[in-house]
């Protein structure tokens, strides 16, 4: 079982939020995209608005300037997204360079938090999408909208500012709250509305929550877009609320899911609730509900780098070494050294408000150890995968090391592990053939293999520390074949 990855308990207590009344999360709009076809390998367009009112957010003094679509590319594309402003006669911008996956529907989303001081609006809003295609530009699009956030469950609520930036990419364009059904010419100012064609249908399913109708993906289910599946793992789904939905709106001739009560019937069945309103209105109240012991269980099993940095460096469950050890809780005794204080903010957590940090980052294979960080869970967002040099000022660091045992040398660096890295390279056949071939890193989940997330992860941070080591090339050097556990891109 030591390859098992998080395996969700039983739900035994409601979140003390409800449903909106305006929906069930069983209805649907069948409706059409727009399609743009260039033979050139260059497009651009153009989106304007001339003010927007700031909305303060999570107390904060903050609004949050948004705007979100999604995007199904025929031939091979990349954008480069630049969104400018002006806020108090100052032109901001932000630029964002995205790839597409060819030939299914991508979710692409960008933001920026706008500091409120003595204006109320910002003004010249424009945003600038430019793409490039190694053949020709060709792409659907639907559900684009650019705007000020301004979901009521964000004002005043500082909680809410946590979970947006936990893992917010993975949420976005729905976790704006924007009008994906907004026609493409509201702001579009180049080139015209007559450059685009209709293009492939969509279904808009409905969110119980928010009420919003927001696309799921019919013709590749297990590829979601605004909706988690309810069944994957025991398809077909037969809960009728989940996999069923009435028809209210359809612009497009029949599709194939359609059965013969005219009802939309998936395969795999939906959520009820949109990502968004799953992360906020669901897990966010459940979750701070559960003990510290099923945090720390979920969270070592459902990462998978975790175990393989322990399997590699013959580590044992720092919780069970260090209470065999020393008789004594391991994350009572990081509370406790740090003075039952968050380090980053210095504020006082209770144990089970304490986030356990890496301090040297597991994406970067250091693993949880005894040089653990105490910090509150909304500095343990922040922190992320960064290292401590890149998060804390140099007395901070130096004030860590004293605290942590672990030399200025080692706490400053910015790195892979190496010692687990050459591991790595010594049982890459291992690595390649036995643990990515584990049933659970071989399921599908959001339409993506477990297997190519780890693969990737672990191959990008060798990279980023400048080190010159292919897994593959690795792999096909000491077995002379390719690896059948992961995704090969040919």
């Amino acid at each position: 079982m030591r390859f098992r990855t998080y395996k969700r308990r039983n739900t035994s207590r409601e979140s003390g939020f409800h449903v909106s009344g305006k929906t069930t999360g069983s209805e649907c709009k069948i409706v059409k995209s727009l399609f743009f076809e260039d033979k050139n390998k260059y497009a651009s367009f153009k989106f304007f608005r001339e003010k927007i009112d700031l909305v303060n957010l999570f107390n904060i003094n903050k609004s949050i300037l948004a705007l979100g679509f999604y995007i199904f590319p025929e031939k091979t594309i990349t954008a480069n997204i630049k969104l400018t402003y002006t806020y108090q006669s100052k032109e901001i911008s932000k630029n964002s360079e995205i790839s597409f996956d060819t030939n299914r529907w991508n979710k692409i989303g960008i933001h920026d938090f706008v500091e409120i001081k003595s204006d109320n609006e910002v003004q010249n809003i424009c945003v600038e999408l430019n793409f490039k295609s190694t053949e020709y530009v060709a792409f659907h699009i639907y559900g684009f909208d650019m705007d000020i956030v301004n979901q009521v469950h964000f004002i005043d609520n500082e909680d809410a500012y946590v979970e947006f930036n936990k893992k917010t990419m993975l949420s976005v364009p729905e976790i704006y709250y924007l009008n994906s059904e907004k026609k493409l010419d509201e702001y579009l100012i180049s080139p015209s509305i007559k450059a685009f064609q209709q293009g492939k249908t969509i279904v808009l399913k409905s969110c119980n929550r928010c009420a919003r109708f927001l696309p799921i993906n019919i013709e590749d289910e297990r590829s979601t877009l605004a909706f988690s599946n309810h069944c994957a793992s025991r398809a077909p789904c037969t809960h009728k609320s989940f996999s069923t939905y009435n028809i209210v709106t359809n612009d497009s001739p029949s599709i194939p899911q359609i059965n013969e009560n005219n009802q939309v019937q998936t395969y795999y069945g939906h959520q009820l609730e949109c990502k968004a309103c799953k992360k906020f209105f669901v897990n966010a109240p459940l979750n701070p509900m559960r003990t510290s012991t099923q945090h720390r269980e979920d969270s070592l099993r459902r990462r998978a780098i975790e175990v393989l940095v322990d399997t590699l460096l013959e580590n044992e469950w720092i919780y069970h070494k260090y209470r065999k050890q020393k008789h004594k809780e391991f994350d009572k005794h990081i509370w406790e050294s740090f003075g039952k204080k968050c380090f980053n903010c210095g504020k006082e957590i209770s144990i089970k408000e304490m986030d356990l940090d890496h301090t040297m980052p597991l994406a970067y294979l250091w693993p949880l150890d005894i040089h653990a960080t105490c910090l509150c869970s909304s500095c343990n967002s922040k922190k992320s995968d960064l290292f401590p040099s890149e998060f804390y000022d140099d007395n901070k660091l130096e004030l860590l090391s004293q605290i942590t045992n672990l030399p200025m040398e080692l706490i400053s660096i910015k790195s892979i592990n190496v010692n687990a890295l050459e591991k790595l390279v010594q049982n890459i056949d291992w690595f390649f053939d036995d643990f990515l071939m584990h049933k659970d890193y071989q399921k599908i989940r959001e339409g993506k293999k477990a297997s190519d997330q780890i693969y990737n992860s672990i191959q990008k941070v060798i990279f980023a520390s400048a080190i010159e080591i292919d897994l593959i090339k690795e792999y096909y050097t000491k077995t002379k074949r390719y690896p059948k556990s992961i995704t090969l891109k040919h």
